[in-house]
């Protein structure tokens, strides 16, 4: 007789799944991690090992910003066995939902405070188990900051300190709440006893800004110029070391900042664009230019950098043509650049209103291009056809435009005009008809029908359109002085026929 032995083989995930899967979590790879974790998790049987793997999960949607997808495994890992990590997980869901909510401006101060209650509850719960977590500390901290708790919120941060003496975050959240109580000289040496290796661009900052209220300017240069050296690209640390020097005259040592700056990062832009700031500041445009330009190579593309440049051409270099290219470089990278649009519509008005009709031409037809849904572009461009002779083309705008733009009165009105001058006279009143229709109050209609009627020499009617011009322009609070010219000049010519 033969006897069937069953063996039954229990696989055991490897050690190495869930190394990797911790290390794809500290390299925010968040998806990869999260699948090994679940795989984990369906061979896990120990409730301790449960728990962890699915606060695990649970920083894989929190790393994502997905706060309730990863406080339901916050809250599966409680259900397994408590933990000090779940509940401090949970405490920061809460704590960032309630910034999330405070940041929105439909969201109740109720919701928010609530949220904040419930962050505070966690985290002391977190503590009660784990009482030397300085990380634990801490968020309580920035959690009684938003509940406007000052003295919870020192006692938290000092915990943490108590903890690990001269932590960096514990001791730069602890100086801004002595900074904000007045105490500038007790937050500086706050951040002081943290060690200079561990301190980040945000202590240097706030050294630098203490500094500069303690009237130490060389505390605050030195202070900027580390914050910058960390990170070149820092926009406050950049503007802090500017007031420190060049906002006081201080222009060589601003230049010799900046220099070192490019020694310690090459490549970097920020430096070379402050630097042109401070060339043309000092009365060095083609130097400012230079530096400009040469950010704009680290740069490409820049259009904070693009703008300065053509702004150095049209108003230091008096460069126009070449402004003028760099605008429209710019629009044709952003179309709905703004400053661009509007230098440039400024510039070709200029031209049209100067004679050079064809350089006019040509800049409408750029704004057309980059600003299609702006009609005043096409209405320019059709009185500049106009003036260039080309009275067809300037027709053919006016219907295009009215057809894209139905409820502007501007626009047939202005073809009324035109065909008036090429004495198209029924085709005219039909325009002008055609404004009034779309806008019955149209001022400049109005008084162009009035004008016409005048010209045509039927005074009644020119009589009446007046009449309904003065109406309306009391009504919008225009000029009444005009129209009362009008309406004497047609009441005398009735009257002389008389």
């Amino acid at each position: 007789m033969v006897r069937l032995v069953c063996i039954l083989i229990v696989l055991v995930p490897a050690a190495g799944d869930r190394a990797a899967a911790d290390a794809a979590l500290a390299a925010g790879r968040y998806e990869e991690a999260r699948a090994i974790y679940v795989k984990l998790l369906e061979a896990a049987r120990d409730p301790g090992t449960v728990a962890e793997l699915r606060d695990r999960v649970g920083r894989t949607f929190l790393g994502r910003g997905k706060l309730w997808e990863a406080e339901k495994w916050f809250r599966d890992s409680l259900a397994a066995r408590e933990t000090a990590e779940a509940r401090y997980h949970r405490g920061l869901v809460f704590y960032r939902a309630a910034r999330r909510a405070a940041a929105n401006p439909v969201s109740r101060g109720a919701e928010v405070r609530a949220l904040l209650n419930d962050a505070v509850a966690e985290i002391r719960r977190s503590l009660a188990l784990r009482p030397a977590s300085p990380e634990g500390w801490v968020l309580l901290g920035l959690c009684e900051r938003d509940r406007e708790e000052p003295r919870a919120e020192e006692e938290a941060y000092r915990k943490a300190l108590d903890l690990d003496p001269g932590r960096p975050d514990a001791s730069l959240y602890l100086a801004y709440r002595r900074e904000r109580a007045g105490d500038a000289a007790g937050a500086r040496k706050l951040l002081l006893a943290v060690e200079p290796a561990r301190r980040t661009g945000e202590h240097w900052k706030a050294l630098g800004r203490l500094a500069g209220r303690l009237g130490d300017r060389e505390g605050m240069k030195d202070a900027y110029l580390r914050a910058a050296s960390l990170d070149p690209g820092d926009r406050a640390a950049l503007n802090g070391l500017w007031n420190a020097t060049a906002y006081r005259r201080l222009f060589a040592e601003f230049e010799v900042a900046m220099k070192r700056l490019l020694r310690e990062h090459p490549d970097a832009w920020t430096p070379r664009y402050y630097l042109g700031f401070l060339y043309r500041t000092m009365g060095r445009p083609k130097d400012a230019l230079e530096a400009f330009r040469e950010a704009e190579k680290r740069s490409p593309g820049n259009v904070e950098i693009r703008h300065k440049i053509a702004d150095m051409l049209l108003r230091d270099l008096r460069d126009e043509r070449g402004a003028i290219e760099e605008y429209e470089a710019i629009l044709a990278v952003d179309p709905r650049d703004e400053r661009s649009r509007s230098v440039l519509s400024a510039v070709a008005l200029g031209k049209a209103r100067s004679g050079d009709l064809e350089e006019a031409r040509k800049l409408f037809e750029v704004l057309r291009k980059a600003d299609p849904g702006e009609w005043s572009h096409t209405t320019n461009l059709a009185l500049v056809l106009k003036d260039l002779g080309r009275p067809e083309e300037a027709l053919a705008l006016y219907r295009e435009a009215e057809e894209a733009f139905p409820f502007v009165a501007r626009i047939p009105n202005d073809r009324g005009l035109l065909l008036m001058g090429l004495g198209r006279t029924e085709e005219a009143w039909a325009a002008f008809r055609e404004a009034l229709d779309r806008d019955p109050g149209f001022l400049d209609t109005l008084q162009n029908m009035g004008a016409y009627s005048r010209l045509e020499g039927d005074l009644e009617a020119a009589l009446e359109w007046f009449r309904k011009a003065y109406r309306r322009a009391r009504v919008v609070g225009a000029d009444l002085s005009v129209f009362r010219r009008y309406l004497d000049m047609v009441a005398r010519e009735k009257e002389g026929r008389r």
